[in-house]
């Protein structure tokens, strides 16, 4: 054959190896099924790259500076420490943990950190808010978690990888946007999307082999699953599926995967099809796959191989040589992509797909965070928006009903081809339900249930309810269905099963008791011999009873639960109200109850068995029952109903010295004292001081009054400036209504003062700096109200672990003053006064000179106000009685909120 001939056929035969690579592009390119169907608006074909969302890895790195330089990348996962790239001469010095961990991703990530570090952001990398006190990237020192990996980025640390995901997660798409980005750049196709372009790559694309396992191993030429597959079966059905018999691609291809060019795609090993009429199939699959992998490994060992799966699907596997990572939880931003992105999968336009989206994303909160942040449930509320402008139900009960009945139905049965569960097994979607809630609560009542193991099931138990759907079904078939199409079981080991989510026990189970004569016997029996077991699954109860209008069999439950004599239940009884906030407090048993309730919960609210999140709960509880307490809700006639202390006049000690603060030795880190030396006394003449903070319900009433808020009579100097371009301080709906209002500027609160005075008829202000700190340390200038050493278990301080503001009065009373001194002044809220603390020009240090100026209403911003007293947030070192803070008087936090004083009264010395 002649030279000219050679070259003509060469350029033939490469020109047939790019139209193939283009036909399977656009193979890949597009949503499946995407077409718009009626009532959806749209482009007729959906690309992935117009709908693809990154999403993060459970990969982080480290970063070390010096001199404005990177000297060291670690590379973790979780507390596993991956691989460390240190800076060297010429190139950096790769150390890793395994031989899967790539040294030249390592290098590559250690080069790009440079860019990081003068950007503050890379292409690849979600990088972690830093607060305000801390370091800059480009600052000299040791960051930790500096950034999160997206995935698409994270597939590179291993040269083989297991990527984990729930379903809905993103997983497929994702495989497909990396098929996508390596094989563009090898088309004559227009310039777009390339490995860089979604994450840190080599420079150099591969040639991407994708293969969907479902796929491979329903292949007409692919062994049975008791017969073991090898290499050669994976090449031939790339050879006729793959390249459609191309000989000319299929060449191609097999160059590449010897060459070490090549990245190969096993997409969905969870969807592999199980034939339910071998016994112990699950197992032989297992172990057949992963032969094929490993024949592929020795094959081609230089080979970038990734399998993507389901982490229930991948319970029970072990492919040597690879690594798992994990696509985490979304965060809000992510949710709302995906959101929008499966809308735009849908087929709806980008402006509908938007403006939906929003909708969704304002009712949220309202879904508990555990759900809203998974990719199932995620993808379940966008679905059951889609056309709906109702709200979403917010119980989980009814949310779990859903997703078990779309795995079960819509989105598993177009794995089957089938139309309906009816035509797959023979029964019904309800009858097959039916019998896993049995599953469910017998496998409960026999297993133990952690925080660190789910209860494992035999499958005889499982086999033996499915046989009762009766002979026409086939029990194997059932439980291949449930395990490998809609994955609500998993095999972690063989003839064992779990379930894939302890939710979807737990509500089955609940289903189930809910069917009994009297479910709430069968709970509180349940709940006596483990309350830790069977928490949830009383919880879910109520959904049930709840979504099935039963609700007078829920305030029974509440009723027993609130009257049993251990305190455990009775704090059940307080997390069922606050499951069920949406049910109707009207009724005769619920009129029965409620004085056993609320006695019951202000008798234990500062209980110290239980923890202070717990009597969190129980405040909450009360509030929403209705808290009569003094000095927590409203009078009669609508105004705040304050419970006043009276504190005698005397010589207040004030501020601090060294010997005094030695109990604060216990706390790490630097801390000023500068603002509250020198330690001094002054006289304080007697005055009252509410004994709680104001709360939420009765700042709001504040807020709705016709002659409050609004009024500009109340006002100081600025606020009315403030005023006019500002809402009042919101009412946050997850907090109890007796909890201290957060979110109020120094500015409303003199206003609330004034509002509160004039509807009274007497004096009521802020304290000044002298009254708090008096009221606060008593006669013996203690560093807490309750002594002089920080106490975790009397305050809502950082120590008490609960991170938000809970009901006023959840802490064992112990004051300077006795049993009828203030409380609460520690924790839960910053409390301002009204005395300067500086101003733009000056300082109004300690010692307190209550003529100096510094009890002047004038200044507006420049004057920043006391705030005393420390927040959930801060620790004992702050949070304790002689420590200054300050504010400037229009800022607004969740940590501000006051306290009212006023004038002596009769008799008060």
């Amino acid at each position: 054959m002649s030279s000219d001939a050679s070259d003509w056929e060469q350029e033939s035969q490469h020109a047939r190896v790019e139209a193939a690579l283009e036909s399977l592009y656009t193979d890949l390119a597009y949503v499946p099924g995407s077409r718009v169907g009626r009532n959806r608006p749209g482009p007729a074909r959906l690309s992935l790259n117009d709908i693809y969302v990154p999403l993060r890895s459970d990969v982080t790195i480290d970063l070390a500076v010096n001199d404005s330089a990177p000297t060291s990348i670690v590379v973790r996962q979780a507390a596993l420490r991956l691989g460390q790239a240190t800076m060297g001469s010429p190139r950096p010095t790769i150390t890793t943990r395994s031989g899967n961990v790539d040294e030249a991703f390592l290098e590559l990530l250690f080069a790009r950190s440079k860019d990081l570090i003068s950007n503050g952001a890379l292409q690849g990398l979600c990088v972690a808010p830093r607060p305000i006190i801390a370091a800059p990237l480009w600052a000299d020192g040791e960051r930790l978690n500096v950034a999160t990996l997206q995935a698409a980025t994270a597939v590179n640390v291993y040269r083989r990888a297991v990527l984990l995901g729930p379903p809905g997660s993103g997983k497929s798409t994702l495989a497909k946007i990396l098929a996508l980005a390596h094989l563009r750049p090898q088309t004559r196709l227009t310039s777009g999307e390339t490995p860089e372009s979604i994450g840190i790559w080599k420079s150099r694309p591969l040639l991407p082999v994708f293969v969907e396992l479902r796929q491979l191993a329903a292949h007409a030429d692919f062994p049975t699953v008791d017969q073991p597959a090898h290499v050669e079966h994976l090449l031939e059905y790339i050879r006729n599926v793959v390249c459609r018999s191309d000989t000319a691609l299929f060449a191609y291809v097999i160059t590449q995967l010897y060459g070490g060019h090549a990245y190969l795609i096993l997409d969905g090993l969870d969807e592999v099809s199980i034939p339910h009429s071998i016994p112990d199939a699950l197992e032989f699959r297992r172990e057949q796959i992963t032969g094929l992998i490993a024949s592929v490994t020795d094959r081609f060992p230089q080979l970038k191989i990734l399998v993507t799966s389901r982490p229930a699907g991948y319970s029970g596997w072990t492919l040597p040589g690879f690594d798992v990572l994990y696509l985490v939880p979304l965060s809000p931003a992510e949710t709302g992509s995906l959101i929008r992105s499966l809308y735009r999968g849908m087929g709806y336009s980008a402006e509908w797909s938007s403006k939906r989206t929003a909708q969704l994303e304002s009712q949220l909160p309202s879904i508990p965070e555990s759900l809203r942040s998974q990719p199932l449930f995620v993808s379940l509320l966008a679905q059951l928006f889609e056309n709906n402008d109702a709200a979403l139900p917010r119980q989980r009960g009814a949310l779990l009903a859903e997703a078990i009945d779309l795995l079960l139905g819509a989105w598993s049965l177009p794995r089957t081809g089938e139309a309906s569960l009816t035509d797959v097994l023979g029964c019904t979607s309800e009858q097959l339900l039916e019998r896993l809630e049995v599953v469910a609560l017998r496998s409960l009542e026999s297993g133990r249930v952690n925080d660190s193991e789910e209860p494992s099931i035999p499958r005889s138990l499982i086999l033996d309810e499915l046989y009762e759907l009766g002979s026409h079904v086939n029990p194997a078939g059932a439980l291949e269905y449930v395990s490998q199409h809609a994955g609500i079981l998993t095999s972690p080991a063989p003839r064992r099963y779990r379930f894939a989510h302890r939710l979807f026990q737990e509500y089955l189970a609940a289903s189930a008791i809910s069917k009994a004569e009297n479910p709430g016997v069968v709970i509180i029996d349940l709940l006596t011999s483990s309350v830790a077991n069977w928490r949830e699954v009383a919880l879910l109860l109520a959904d049930v009873l709840t979504n099935g209008r039963r609700g007078g069999e829920v305030w029974e439950l509440v009723g027993d639960l609130v009257s049993s004599p251990s305190i455990v239940l009775q704090l059940m009884a307080a997390d069922v109200i606050l499951d069920q906030q949406t049910l109707p407090r009207v009724g005769r048993i619920y009129g029965s109850i409620v004085p056993t309730l609320k006695n019951t919960f202000k008798s234990i609210l500062t209980d110290t068995r239980l923890s202070a999140l717990e009597r969190g709960e129980i405040g909450a509880a009360l509030a929403w029952v209705g808290d009569d307490r003094s000095g927590v809700g409203l009078r009669e006639d609508g105004c705040p109903d304050v419970a006043w202390c009276s504190i005698p006049g005397g010589r207040a000690i004030l501020g601090s010295d060294d010997e005094m603060r030695k109990p604060l030795a216990v706390f790490k880190g630097g801390w000023s004292y500068e603002r509250e030396e020198p330690l001094h006394t002054v006289d304080v003449m007697p005055f009252r001081l509410a004994r709680y903070p104001v709360t939420v319900k009765q700042y709001q009433a504040f807020v709705n009054a016709p002659d409050g808020f609004l009024n500009d009579d109340w006002w100081p100097d600025g606020g009315l400036e403030w005023k006019a371009a500002n809402p009042p301080a919101p009412n946050r709906p997850e907090l109890p209504d007796n909890a201290p209002q957060g979110g109020v500027t120094w500015y409303e609160a003199v206003a609330f003062c004034a509002w509160m005075s004039a509807r009274s008829g007497e004096v009521i202000r802020l304290p000044t700096e002298a009254q708090w700190e008096w009221a606060a340390r008593g006669p013996n200038g203690l560093l807490y109200p309750w002594g002089n050493e920080p106490r975790g278990d009397l305050a809502n301080s950082l120590e008490a672990a609960v991170s938000h503001p809970i009901s006023v009065g959840s802490f064992e009373m112990i004051t300077p003053w006795g049993p009828d001194g203030p409380e609460d002044l520690i924790g839960n809220v910053w409390e301002w006064c009204s005395s300067i603390v500086e101003t733009e020009n000056r300082q109004f240090r300690y010692p307190y000179e209550p003529n100096d100026g510094r009890e002047s209403s004038a200044g507006g911003d420049l004057a920043k106000r006391a705030t005393r007293g420390g927040y959930f947030g801060t620790s004992q070192a702050v949070s304790r009685s002689s420590l200054r803070g300050r504010d400037v008087p229009s800022v607004r936090v969740s940590r501000q909120g006051f306290r009212v004083a006023g004038e002596a009264g009769e008799g008060d010395q």
